[in-house]
């Protein structure tokens, strides 16, 4: 059976309780329409309640403006905008500084947290739940979240069934985030700490002795990090590499 009609399949219901292999799902999602359809996939196909990702698009700040996709229901996401229930979610506050997966079950709840939780369950949304946090080769970080109404030791016995499949899918569901949210149809190659110093020191207006003098470097290191920078994002020239790492949040300017 195709990929295309695995997919055309589950979304219309006409699928369910259907083992997909990993090499179909990482198919589907990179062919299918945007990422909430992926995540509307993986849900079903593996049997959580709502999938989740989740991008904050400053990779300096762990909480500036984000990008979004999930396949929670509208009635809660406007809820969850309108509460402002962000800055008290401790999946996503504990996510953007973990590294390794984790239970939601064994964060440490605070009171916001729980009002926050208890206020979900009026909209059928379950506060059990597993979070994979993500970053790519250039440091920008994303969190994929499955959220689950069953007890937690059932949500455990679900993620230890798809542990390995999870963990090399959550890369290409990155992958098709910071496509869909930059446009990003090429691979970019990542850039060293100083280069990335460089950039952001010339998008703040300084030129090259301010930028060796500020990172304590020679005026001929300095420029060949630029130059090195500028070539690793295929621009033409410094502005040029400054304004596209800016787009691709791999420099904040501000």
């Amino acid at each position: 059976m195709c990929s295309y009609i695995l997919l055309m399949g589950l979304i219309m219901g006409e699928i369910s309780d259907l083992h997909i292999s990993t090499a179909q799902m990482r198919q589907i999602i990179h062919s299918s329409e945007d990422l909430v359809t992926a995540l509307a996939v993986w849900a079903k196909a593996y049997g959580v309640d709502y999938v989740t990702y989740h991008m904050p698009q400053m990779i300096v700040s762990a909480v500036d403006s984000v990008f979004v996709r999930s396949t929670y229901p509208m009635a809660w996401i406007g809820r969850y905008m309108n509460k402002g229930y962000f800055s008290v979610d401790q999946v996503v506050q504990e996510g953007m500084h973990r590294t390794q997966p984790f239970y939601w079950a064994d964060l440490n709840w605070t009171k916001a947290g729980q009002d926050m939780c208890a206020d979900a369950e009026t909209y059928g949304v379950g506060c059990n739940g597993y979070s994979i946090p993500l970053v790519d080769d250039i440091g920008r970080k994303a969190l994929l979240s499955m959220s689950s109404s069953a007890p937690k030791e059932q949500v455990v016995a679900l993620v230890e069934s798809h542990t390995d499949a999870w963990n090399k899918l959550a890369t290409d569901i990155h992958q098709r985030g910071l496509r869909e949210a930059y446009g990003i149809g090429e691979d970019v190659r990542p850039l060293a700490r100083r280069e990335r110093e460089c950039l952001y020191l010339a998008a703040q207006g300084k030129n090259l002795k301010e930028i060796s003098g500020s990172l304590r470097i020679s005026d001929y290191t300095a420029r060949g990090h630029l130059t090195s920078a500028r070539l690793k994002l295929k621009c033409r020239n410094t502005v040029h590499a400054v304004a596209k790492a800016t787009k691709l949040r791999i420099i904040d300017p501000v």
